[in-house]
């Protein structure tokens, strides 16, 4: 069953690098609504709202929606993809010397201040 996805909608304004007021005004879809759809509220909005929105964002309407059976795929591909991209990264900090090692923890650390 295909379903309205609010991540959908996020990631293309993502891509886009638009926040909900820039959405909106190019989009004519009030603003209220936006946020209504991206928190939740509204799970299923009008399809005049989805084509204005896929019109902004330069996209098709289908690109808002998702199947069920997709998601645990799409889901699993990431997952690999990230554990690859991990154990890639863990490799390359593994072959830094000791005061990079050092340099790379500090980064870290100030990193997950914030």
């Amino acid at each position: 069953m295909n379903k309205f996805s609010k991540e959908k909608l996020e990631a293309s304004m993502l891509y886009a690098d638009l926040n909900v007021k820039e959405l909106s005004t190019i989009s004519n879809v009030g603003a209220s609504t936006l946020y209504e759809i991206l928190n939740g509220t509204k799970n299923n909005p009008k399809s005049e709202t989805l084509s204005k929105l896929a019109d902004a964002l330069n996209i098709s309407v289908n690109d808002f929606y998702h199947d069920d059976n997709i998601i645990i795929k799409e889901t699993a591909a990431q997952y690999q993809s990230q554990t690859k991209e991990n154990k890639e990264i863990l490799s390359n900090i593994s072959k830094l010397n000791t005061k990079d090692k050092k340099l790379f923890k500090a980064l870290l650390a100030k990193f997950n201040e914030k």
